[in-house]
């Protein structure tokens, strides 16, 4: 009952999502390349927020056998090798717990866990976070 529904899904699916990645990977190219060649400085956050995405949808590709679109991570600078492993390791072994090093990593800067501290703490937290990210 499900093979004719992951056949239909699996030819539909791909291709959205690669056409998502190289459509923010080609918008962050052309960011940097706008506030280089003008010298216009506000280009360049804008070129950041679409690499971040190009980031997050690379993120789908470590999910997959191994292929060129999960390259795409390595604009983070971040192995993307090295992140798969440990991805793997801790965030599919222990999704979304104190033991997820991708939930804690931030700590005590940033507090992603649920946890009960200061209004104000909570606050300083997550302005710190929004401007790491």
């Amino acid at each position: 009952r499900v093979l004719p529904i992951y056949r239909a899904a699996s030819k539909t699916a791909p291709n959205s999502t690669h056409v998502t990645l190289y459509s923010w990977f080609c918008c962050m190219v052309a960011f940097l390349y706008l506030g280089l060649q003008s010298s216009q400085i506000s280009c360049f956050p804008i070129a950041g927020f679409f690499g971040a995405l190009t980031i997050n949808v690379a993120h789908n590709f470590f999910h997959k056998a191994d292929n060129f679109h999960m390259r795409l991570f390595d604009i983070s600078l971040m192995s993307s090798t090295r992140w798969r492993q440990t991805h793997a390791m801790s965030h599919h072994t222990f999704p979304n717990t104190c033991l997820d090093l991708e939930v804690t990593q931030f700590e005590p800067f940033a507090y992603l866990m649920p946890k009960k501290t200061s209004l104000g703490y909570s606050l300083f937290s997550t302005c710190i976070l929004e401007s790491v990210a």
